[in-house]
C-alpha cells in the first residue's frame, strides 16, 4: 500500500508540473494539457495528492479548532472573533449546526494558504487569464464545509439532492447566468472561466458517503434541465444514471465551473467527517459580490451578522490575500498574478481598505 500511495503522489506531482503547449504567445497557458482536456470534457477536475502530509495536518488542526469553537465552544474562539458566530450557524433548537462556517479562511494561516496553493494557483491564473479574484455570495467567501454526522444537520427545507448550477434560474442557457460561468477555449488554446469553485478536501470521501454530486458535461448543455430529471430522494436509493459522486481523497483539490449542474447531498456517515472549503474565483474586473453581506439598516448600515467584520478580517489576512479579493480594472495587473508561487506575508499592521467598487465603477 505504501508503494502504491507513493506512486500516486509521484504521478500527481508530474501532472501538476506546468509545461508549455507549443504556442509561444500563450501568456496564461499554465495548466497541463491533461487538466485542460478533463476540465473541458467534464466540467470539473480533480487535482490529486496536492497537499503534503504537513499541510494536510495543519489545515485539519485549524479546521477542528474552528468547528469545535462554533459547535461546542471548545476550544473557545479567539477573543477578537465575533460573538454571534455560534448563533448564526445554529439549527435544530441550537443543538446542532448547519456546517457551513463563514469566514473560515481568515481564521488560521493554514486554511488561508489553501486559497493560493501552488497546486491550483497556475489553474486559477489560466482560468482568470491572469486576473485572479477570490469572491463569493454574501459571507460565503472562503466558507468551510464541515459534516460530522453528530453536530451538523442538513437544511430541512431543501431536497436531498438540490440540483443547481449558475445557469439555472436565469432564463435559457444562453442567458446571463450561463454566460457568467461558462468555460471558454480561447484562440491561443488556453481556458477561461468567469465563475468557478475550488474545493480542497481534508478527508477521504467514499462511495455512499454523500457530499458533491454532479452531472459531467452539463456545463456544455444547450437546454435547460427539466426539473423532474435526475430527481433523487437521497440515500439509500441509488443515484440516478448519468450522475457522478465525486470521491476525492484527503489532500486532493476539486475544481468545478459553476455552469456544471451539481448537488450537495447530506453526509451519511456518523463515524467520519467531511472537511473542505468552498473557494470561488472570478476575474478581478468583474464586480465582486458583497462578501460581508448586504447592508443591514438596523445595524447602521453594517453588514448583516457582524458589525465589525470588515476590520477584523482585514487585520487577520495576509497582504496577498487582501489583494486577491480586490476588484481591479481590466488593464490592471495584480502583483500576485506575476508569481508562480505565492508566499503569504504576515498580516499588515495597517490593512488595506476593503471597499467595494461604486456602481459607476462597476459599470465600466
Amino acid at each position: 500500500m505504501a508503494g502504491t500511495a507513493g506512486l500516486r503522489l509521484a504521478l500527481a506531482a508530474l501532472r501538476l508540473a506546468p509545461r508549455g503547449c507549443g504556442a509561444g504567445n500563450m501568456a496564461w497557458a499554465m495548466m497541463t494539457q491533461e487538466q485542460r482536456y478533463l476540465l473541458d470534457l467534464q466540467g470539473y477536475l480533480v487535482v490529486e495528492g496536492a497537499l503534503s502530509a504537513e499541510e494536510l495536518g495543519a489545515a485539519r488542526e485549524a479546521m477542528d479548532r474552528y468547528s469545535g469553537g462554533v459547535f461546542r465552544g471548545e476550544p473557545p474562539l479567539p477573543d477578537d472573533w465575533y460573538e454571534g458566530c455560534r448563533e448564526e450557524h445554529a439549527r435544530d433548537g441550537a443543538k446542532r449546526y448547519d456546517g457551513h462556517l463563514k469566514w473560515a479562511w481568515a481564521f488560521d494561516r493554514a486554511i488561508e494558504s489553501l486559497c493560493v496553493h501552488p497546486a491550483i494557483w497556475p489553474i486559477i491564473l489560466e482560468l482568470t487569464q491572469g486576473k485572479p479574484q477570490l469572491s463569493g455570495p454574501g459571507e460565503r467567501v472562503g466558507v468551510a464545509i464541515v459534516d460530522d454526522g453528530e453536530m451538523t444537520v442538513a437544511d430541512p427545507h431543501k431536497p436531498k439532492a438540490n440540483w443547481h448550477c449558475n445557469a439555472e434560474g436565469h432564463g435559457d442557457r444562453e442567458g446571463g447566468g450561463y454566460d457568467g460561468a461558462r468555460l471558454e477555449v480561447r484562440e491561443d488554446g488556453s481556458l477561461y472561466c468567469p465563475n468557478f469553485v475550488v474545493f480542497p478536501y481534508l478527508d477521504d470521501v467514499e462511495p455512499g458517503d454523500g457530499g458533491l454530486f454532479l452531472i459531467p458535461g452539463s456545463h456544455r448543455g444547450s437546454f435547460n434541465r427539466p426539473r423532474e430529471l435526475f430527481d433523487w430522494p437521497g440515500w439509500p436509493a441509488p443515484p440516478p444514471p448519468g450522475t457522478t459522486h465525486v470521491c476525492p481523497q484527503a489532500g486532493d483539490f476539486v475544481i468545478m465551473t459553476e455552469a456544471t449542474t451539481h448537488a450537495a447531498v447530506p453526509w451519511a456517515r456518523a463515524d467520519r467527517q467531511r472537511r473542505t472549503l468552498a473557494l470561488r474565483y472570478q476575474p478581478h474586473d468583474i464586480p465582486p459580490h458583497n462578501w460581508f453581506g448586504e447592508p443591514n439598516e438596523e445595524q447602521g448600515g453594517a453588514p448583516n451578522g457582524w458589525a465589525g467584520g470588515v476590520e477584523l478580517i482585514s487585520s487577520r489576512l495576509a497582504p496577498e490575500s487582501l489583494e486577491l479579493i480586490q476588484w481591479a480594472p481590466s488593464t490592471h495587473r495584480k502583483a500576485i498574478a506575476s508569481t508562480r508561487v505565492v508566499s503569504l506575508s504576515p498580516p499588515s499592521a495597517a490593512p488595506a481598505a476593503l471597499a467595494l467598487p461604486s456602481p459607476s465603477v462597476a459599470k465600466l
